[in-house]
């Protein structure tokens, strides 16, 4: 749901917030390679990401600088929590659904890391109360808020999606020893050192989980192009990273305006991108540290060249500074930062004279370092303090739309506020979430839906109560979704715009939940290692995916109660299906789950014009269970119908093809030897239009406006002259009114009936011609 960006946009300005344009900074270069002799190795950081879960490790005292002193008064970059304040963290690591303890695990929070013991145990202390977070550095991660004084036990699990092994080599060919392995979680953030290579320059990463970006760096030997990995992708061969260009070092100094030093302030350092655009992009990795208590710092092993240095306190203008790191020596940098001014305003619906809320009041170039703003209260009003005081561009934004711009020099508005009197279409929606008894639902997702792809989104209180201030005027439903946002809970169709609150009852069988465990093996009966697992709820709308662990373990949670099928798909083919029943508050234990082999089948299509990048070959397969009878479950889809589909089994398949003036619905056996092979020639029909008319309404019920979004609230079925049902609308179609409704692949001249039955139980029937244009009433 694309509402959660609006929460993920806030997160971003606590952490992030703090734009600006570059202090003074004095840049040198040293050629003196004895240098790095006597220097420590720092350890890459990683900063807080957009979900405000940190990745940072402590950075070690950085050497002696040639010419900078550093000043001898300082202060720290951040609030220092008394001691009476500051929380203690006991995390227990284990890996998840198999709950083992995860040991020799690195692990992240604030400003610390270390790795756990043999029993999966670490402890952080001296933390700052506050929001923050835990991570592993290679994907998993748990968002927190610890109290002052606080000392909390937590369980951490650790997802185990995959594991690798690679070499380090360098142009040579030769094996590197003694390098680190880098691993990114995001695509933009700092790297960690993760792994080590020995003396054959081998390499092993475990726990990792999504899509990760290695690198690796030797202190004398160079670094290495970042190379993006994800599960989904596996390598026949080991991952190979060549280091090579030699490294340099910078050293630097962080003061305030009066030239006292800043303690514990974030520096970030990135190399400019250089050579042809790969793809998909290799970007350079990202190194990360504090200053010490002298406001030093030190960071070694980075690419010669340029690249670009980041500076962060929470005083201070976000500071930009270009670098040149020099092959074999150090680069020296005196960062001075700017207070910047602070802005203040409020921004007013010009045709109401009322404050609006959660409007966007921005400065700067949007993704830039610099990049900052706030969001406006209760009383439409905002602060953005630390900006910078060179021009800028202001904008408003209500709902991603800008509403407002205007350059502004930010010191000609220090002393005064700001007021933008700007237009907005947009309403406040308010009401609860409750179950069948009444009682509230604390934490699950209410979207107003409306025009277009955007859904925006609130959690509720304790008490059960959303509002969402800025509801588009065309929202026609309330959707509300678990606490996970993928479970849908309850909707209501065309319950927008509404002046009252709005109450949203959840059935208790939506509320109601269990859970499934199992291990998939081979014929060998060995855990298999590579698998995927798909859970279908027969029994409602929704579907569940993993990848199995590395152990051949695999389990879901939140599971909704009822019948589901589920489908373990493992490599070469081989698979398991099994309907299951999921009882309220009941793990089920599937125990060992034996995967079978399968077949691939091969389908020659012919599209006349050819097949484009919008066309979809969609499978299913027959299947049966000794209580639902045969069910067609789906298995998957290919973009290009030249390759081989499947893996299934043999027997009974039927494939769908969709696209723009095609659709083809068939059947075809698959033979046990898998050497199945159809010629079709598939052609293609002009796209039949059928304008739905709402004006011969007979009822009270006001008819929808154009462009209003009709979610959850088309269904239709189309028979051909004789009755006989040719496709159905299963489930209820996003239609936008006073746009046509498309169907594909309609014989041209022959006639059908097309039934539509919107969400208010309004219908209307016609009978038209494929290729034709044609209206529906609704009455």
């Amino acid at each position: 749901m694309t509402g959660t960006l609006v929460l993920a946009f806030c997160a971003l300005f606590w952490v992030n917030g703090r734009g600006g344009d570059a202090g003074a900074s004095l840049l040198r270069s040293s050629t003196d390679a004895s240098a790095e002799d006597d220097s420590t190795e720092v350890d890459p950081l990683v900063a807080v990401d957009d979900q405000q879960a940190m990745r940072e490790a402590p950075a070690a005292p950085a050497g002696e600088l040639a010419e900078i002193e550093p000043p001898r008064a300082s202060r720290p970059a951040y609030p220092v929590p008394s001691k009476l304040e500051r929380a203690t963290l006991d995390v227990l690591a284990v890996w998840e659904f198999t709950e083992e303890p995860a040991a020799d695990q690195w692990l992240g929070c604030g400003h610390q890391s270390a790795r756990t013991d043999a029993f999966g145990r670490v402890r952080f202390t001296d933390l700052p109360p506050g929001y923050g977070g835990l991570t592993n550095g290679a994907g998993s991660q748990t968002n927190l808020k610890l109290e002052p004084g606080e000392v909390r036990a937590l369980t951490f699990p650790i997802r185990r999606q995959f594991v690798i092994e690679g070499q380090v080599h360098d142009e040579s060919g030769a094996p590197v020893s003694g390098a680190d392995v880098l691993v990114c979680a995001i695509s933009n953030g700092p790297s960690v050192p993760l792994a080590k290579t020995g003396a054959d320059g081998r390499f092993g990463l475990d726990g990792l989980a999504g899509t990760m970006y290695l690198s690796a760096r030797h202190g004398l030997k160079g670094v290495s192009q970042t190379v993006r990995i994800t599960r989904d992708d596996p390598r026949e061969e080991q991952i190979k990273l060549v280091v090579r260009g030699g490294t340099g070092a910078l050293d630097g100094v962080v003061v305030a305006p009066d030239d006292a030093a800043i303690s514990g302030a974030y520096i970030l350092y990135e190399p400019r991108r250089l050579g042809a655009e790969t793809d998909p992009p290799s970007d350079p990795a990202r190194t990360s540290g504090y200053t010490d208590e002298h406001g030093a710092f030190r960071m070694e092993a980075l690419r010669p060249g340029p690249g670009k240095l980041v500076v962060r306190t929470a005083d201070h203008v976000v500071d930009v500074s270009e670098v040149e790191i020099p092959n074999g020596g150090i680069a020296e940098v005196l960062v001075q930062l700017d207070p910047g001014v602070a802005l203040t305003g409020r921004v007013i619906n010009d045709a109401t004279d009322k404050p609006i809320v959660q409007a966007y009041v921005l400065v700067g170039e949007r993704g830039a370092p610099t990049y900052t703003g706030a969001a406006t209260d209760e009383r439409g009003e905002f602060l953005i303090e630390r900006t910078p005081v060179g021009s800028a561009e202001l904008t408003v934004e209500i709902l991603g739309d800008v509403v407002h711009r205007q350059q502004i020099q930010p010191a000609d508005w220090a002393t005064k506020e700001l007021e933008f009197r700007v237009e907005t279409s947009t309403h406040s929606v308010h009401g609860f979430v409750v179950d069948e008894e009444g009682q509230p639902i604390a934490g699950c997702d209410v979207c107003a839906e409306g025009k277009g792809d955007s859904s925006y989104t609130v959690h509720t209180d304790s008490d059960g109560a959303f509002r969402i201030h800025n509801a588009p005027q065309t929202a026609t439903a309330l959707v509300v979704y678990d606490a996970s946002g993928d479970r849908l809970l309850a909707s209501l169709p065309r319950a927008l715009p509404s002046v009252g609150p709005v109450t949203v009852v959840v059935s208790q069988r939506q509320l109601q939940t269990g859970g499934v465990r199992g291990l998939a093996v081979g014929t060998d009966g060995k855990p298999i290692a590579d698998f995927d697992v798909e859970l279908e709820f027969i029994g409602g709308s929704g579907w569940k995916f993993m990848d199995g662990l590395s152990n051949g373990t695999f389990g879901f949670d939140e599971v909704p109660a009822g019948k589901h099928v589920l489908l373990v798909r493992g490599p070469g083919g081989f698979e398991f299906v099994q309907t299951i029943d999921v009882e309220a508050n009941e793990t089920v234990d599937l125990g060992v789950l034996t995967l079978q082999e399968g077949s691939k089948f091969r389908l020659d299509l012919t599209f006349d014009p050819p097949l484009s990048k919008s066309d979809r070959v969609e499978i299913y397969e027959r299947r049966i269970s000794g209580e639902s009878g045969k069910f067609w479950t789906y298995l998957g889809g290919a973009g290009d119908a030249g390759e081989p589909l499947g893996p299934v089994i043999p027997g009974e398949v039927k494939l769908v093809l969709r696209g723009a003036g095609v659709y083809e619905s068939l059947t075809l056996q698959v033979a046990p030897d898998g050497e199945t092979r159809e010629t079709l020639r598939i052609e293609r029909t002009a796209p039949t239009r059928i304008t739905i008319d709402y004006s011969a309404l007979d009822t009270g019920a006001a008819p929808p406006a154009d462009g209003e979004w009709m979610s959850y609230g088309q269904s239709w079925r189309l028979e051909d002259a004789s009755g006989r049902l040719l496709r159905t609308s299963y489930r209820p179609r996003v239609y936008i009114h006073g746009q046509p409704l498309t169907l594909n692949g309609l014989d041209p001249g022959t006639e059908y009936t097309l039934h539509v039955t919107d969400a208010e139980g309004r219908s209307g029937s016609a009978t038209i011609q494929g290729g034709a244009a044609a209206t529906l009433p609704m009455r």
